[in-house]
């Protein structure tokens, strides 16, 4: 289980294994991969579906902290959205948000 903090700088530099969730931002967090680089996750399951949401912003320091949580303040926004709509729309019998054409609504954010 991750740890849950408010990232800041200073607990971002000290994080020197695991994975340090964003108790601001949902889904969000920073993981410290094998090769000792650090890359921002997002994961989120969209309530009332086993539909999970699972991607990657990229590494630090290209994406800073206020990048990654732009970017998975939009993820929310669209996945917060299914929620209210209580829609669970199928295509083939597959939920349609784990449809490849579904995931390329979903964009990375910017390089800095």
């Amino acid at each position: 289980m991750a740890k849950k903090l408010a990232l800041t700088p200073a607990s971002v530099d000290a994080l020197q294994k695991g994975l340090l969730a964003d108790i601001l931002t949902p889904g969000l967090a920073i993981e410290v991969l094998a090769s000792g680089k650090k890359r921002w996750p997002y994961r989120r399951q969209v309530a009332g579906t086993t539909i999970m949401v699972a991607m990657h912003a990229g590494c630090l320091p290209a994406q800073p902290i206020a990048s990654a949580r732009e970017w998975a303040r939009g993820l929310n926004e669209k996945v917060e959205a299914d929620i209210l709509k209580g829609s669970r729309r199928m295509t083939s019998g597959v939920p349609r948000a784990a449809t490849p054409s579904a995931s390329k609504s979903i964009s990375r954010p910017p390089k800095r």
